[in-house]
């Protein structure tokens, strides 16, 4: 967003319930820059994420094999990287 690239980028927001933090500056970003996706997903709800749930929101992963970056506690941050690995 600060550069104004045009790379594709999604975003998988995770939080356990469906009051996100900085929700509105990210759907304004997502507005603003059309390469910019950014999808929820309230754990409480929907559950950890999974391979099932990735490929729901990313359904060409596994062929385009993206570039991924984590970020969070440590366990999620584990979790989210093998599963990524197993993909």
């Amino acid at each position: 967003v600060d550069t104004g690239a045009s790379t594709d980028v999604t975003l998988i927001y995770q939080h356990r319930t469906e009051d996100f933090p900085f929700k509105p500056e990210l759907d304004a970003w997502a507005l603003a820059f059309p390469a910019l996706t950014v999808r929820y997903v309230a754990t409480a709800e929907q559950g950890r994420l999974t391979r099932q749930v990735l490929r729901r929101l990313l359904p060409d992963i596994a062929a385009t094999r993206p570039k991924s970056y984590v970020a969070g506690p440590p366990g999620m941050v584990e979790r989210t990287v093998d599963l990524l690995g197993a993909i």
